[in-house]
């Protein structure tokens, strides 16, 4: 019997890579062409004058019309701490579900802490079988940058 090498995120991001999905917005434009939603929510930390924030972003369609400029059209909810964060999180999952009628989200790991359709994660695992879908949430920590 040989040692069987441990899969992980770096055989995950080795697998999307090949098919040419390197970041989110990839594998949404990928579920596009396979006929299955193009959403995903994504945290972005803070960064100078912009807070930390979940987004729920649908490539080529804004999901919050009325956002100002730098959401860039995506439903946004900014947190200050871990606390928010984490209650940010719930309510752009819940926000997500009812709107695009999905029943759970999932983290490909691979590709950051992105949440996907769980339908999308199963269709890109019939590709790439050994991939790892994650659906418990992710151990959330909160860098605040200091602005001056």
């Amino acid at each position: 019997m040989g040692n069987v090498p441990a899969r992980g995120p770096n055989q995950n991001r080795k697998a999307l890579l090949a098919r040419g999905i390197i970041t989110p917005a990839d594998l949404a434009l990928w579920a596009r062409k396979h006929g299955l939603l193009s959403v995903y929510i994504q945290w972005t930390p803070a960064r100078g004058a912009y807070p930390g924030h979940w987004q729920v972003v649908r490539p080529g369609y804004k999901t919050d019309p009325k956002a100002p400029a730098w959401q860039r059209g995506n439903k946004t909810w900014i947190c200050d701490s871990l606390k928010e964060k984490n209650e940010a999180e719930t309510h752009a999952r819940l926000w997500a579900s009812a709107r695009f009628d999905v029943d759970g989200w999932v983290r490909i790991e691979g590709l950051g802490g992105a949440l996907f359709p769980e339908l999308v994660g199963r269709e890109l695992k019939a590709f790439i079988p050994d991939l790892w879908l994650v659906r418990k949430r992710q151990k959330h920590t909160y860098h605040k940058t200091l602005r001056h």
